[in-house]
């Protein structure tokens, strides 16, 4: 999965919501939320960061700990024009 096919499933998922920032991991890609715009989504989110597994596709809340510290420590941002471009 690209970071481009990603953004797609998340926006599609979650229409009513902004994506400020997108991170790659080893396993996942986390898209970062704008806060403001979370107020007008009707799906109920604890904070603004979402994951989506590389493998399988699954959406989820992303926590760091979700994932090793090593690969943590890998991750890096994605350029908005990789991902929405």
């Amino acid at each position: 999965m690209t970071a481009k096919e990603a953004y797609r499933i998340v926006t599609s998922r979650f229409s009513a919501v902004n994506v400020a920032k997108c991170y790659e991991y080893d396993s996942v890609f986390v898209f970062q939320m704008n806060p403001w715009m979370l107020q007008l989504s009707k799906r109920p989110m604890l904070d603004g960061l979402i994951g989506i597994n590389k493998s399988t596709g699954e959406i989820r809340d992303f926590k760091p700990f979700h994932i090793p510290v090593a690969e943590y420590k890998r991750g890096k941002e994605i350029s908005e024009s990789i991902y929405k471009g």
